[in-house]
């Protein structure tokens, strides 16, 4: 057998472009001086085969558009507290760098070494994921609907854990490729719920042309996420960006702001005259805090959510320090909350929290399991419009997600591999089939909103 040192360049480009993982292609060149030499002759080559082909950067093309743009349009749009309405203008704007988007085959080499860095900056989250004593605070801690009879997040005020350094015990137990394969899931899904959050942040500040023809559309986005999903393991993904939301925006962000003075981040949105402040919309008694958080929680990337971890172990001595106004300005924050119409009128009606549209998710999995992924495949329809076979497996899941996620998958999401679309949902069954009383209610729930004479789409 002849040694892999003594094959000709062009063998060892094959290996290298036959992987599908950038860390491998950087382990491997790290092995000796021929490896690196031939990795480095190629190295964008490869690592733009690695991130066209492998199903775990599916999104980052897309990712990166969008971020081109939020960040294209804040260096016009957000560099004064002032933001302008200006509908022509703001249609400009957006027009000239979609125009600049050209649509190719072949990733540009920006977008290579952009999802390069993010493969790599990411990687942070996933590690306090797998920590022994941030995996124990975050299984204890409350869902962002678990609130008290002040409409409080129940353990808003326990302190954010700092990292152990050990790994948790689900992650310890796996072998070497079931991690790579728990971070590749982990990456996916984080990057899936960050394009969406871009896609949502220009849904509101886009220009739409009437109320027919409006961000609602484009709030909507069920089909574009349909066509990126894995149709084999659809189930399986919707889910995983539940975890990610459990755990980066609705526990890491979360602990964060509270741990970098609520009450300022609060001033900081009411000074946008155009938001009118928040708390007016609390009832007497009820915690303000509840009624900000879920709106800004919508604006955070994981950038930021990044920045906010680290400062948020440095803001109690008052070592951070920072214009929460201009950062909110920066993410998008305070420019128009839920679009703008040609004739300048702003649309006044709220969107669909983001959070339901991940809680809903599994839906869209259960749905196109049931009626195929094909090209004719059926618009995701209202409740009126299921099947009593689909009714019961959309109750199936909202009484999992209620009753058995915390301990049969928060924490372990990335962990485990229940196989197909099919065998998760059998499996899901079988234990909410341990709570037949809720799902009498869930049931009676959902067929008495098929009655309604319309239904908010997912």
């Amino acid at each position: 057998m002849v040694h892999i040192l003594h094959l000709p360049s062009e063998i060892l480009n094959s290996i290298y472009r036959a992987l599908s993982n950038i860390d491998d292609a950087l382990h491997l060149a790290r092995c000796c001086t021929r490896l690196h030499d031939v990795f480095e002759e190629q190295r964008l080559e490869v690592l733009r085969h690695i991130i066209q082909t492998a199903d775990h950067h599916t999104y980052d093309p897309h990712l990166s558009e969008e971020i081109g743009l939020h960040e294209y349009f804040a260096r016009e749009m957000y560099t004064t507290p002032e933001i302008r309405l200006d509908p022509p203008h703001r249609k400009a704007l957006l027009s000239a760098y979609r125009a600049s988007i050209q649509p190719s085959p072949v990733l540009s080499g920006e977008t290579v070494w952009e999802t390069v860095v993010r493969w790599q900056a990411m990687r942070l989250l996933f590690d306090l994921y797998c920590d022994a004593s941030v995996q124990e605070s975050y299984g204890q801690s409350a869902f962002r609907f678990e609130c008290d009879g002040n409409k409080k997040i129940i353990d808003t005020d326990s302190p954010f854990p700092p990292p152990s350094g050990s790994v948790c015990v689900g992650f310890g137990s796996l072998g070497t490729e079931q991690k790579q394969r728990a971070y590749e899931r982990f990456y996916k899904a984080l990057t899936a719920y960050w394009w969406v959050v871009e896609w949502w942040w220009s849904a509101k500040v886009d220009v739409h042309k009437d109320k027919y023809n409006d961000c609602w559309t484009r709030f909507a986005m069920a089909e574009e996420l349909r066509d990126l999903t894995n149709s084999s393991h659809a189930v399986q993904e919707y889910m995983d960006m539940v975890e990610i939301d459990d755990f980066v925006w609705s526990f890491l962000a979360r602990k964060a702001l509270q741990l970098t003075s609520p009450e300022e981040w609060m001033a900081a949105w009411d000074s946008k005259p155009a938001h009118r402040p928040l708390h007016r919309w609390c009832q007497n008694g009820h915690d303000p805090w509840a009624c900000y958080l879920p709106q800004i929680l919508q604006y955070l990337r994981p950038s930021s959510i990044i920045e906010l971890v680290l400062a948020s172990q440095w803001a109690s001595s008052g070592d951070w320090r920072v214009d929460r106004a201009a950062y909110l300005l920066h993410l998008g924050a305070m420019d128009e909350l839920y679009g703008v119409y040609e004739d300048g009128t702003q649309r006044r009606e709220p969107a669909k929290a983001l959070i339901h549209f991940f809680e809903e998710g599994p839906h869209v999995g259960i749905l196109d399991l049931y009626r195929g992924t094909g090209p004719d495949r059926l618009a995701f329809p209202a409740h009126v419009d299921l099947t009593e076979e689909e009714r019961m497996m959309f109750v199936a899941w909202q009484v999992y997600r209620t009753e058995a996620w915390r301990w049969d998958a928060r924490g372990r999401v990335f962990f485990q591999d229940h196989g197909s679309s099919e065998e998760l949902l059998e499996r899901m069954r079988a234990i909410v089939s341990a709570h037949p009383q809720q799902i009498f209610l869930r049931a009676v729930i959902l067929r008495f909103a098929s009655m309604a004479p319309e239904y908010d789409r997912f």
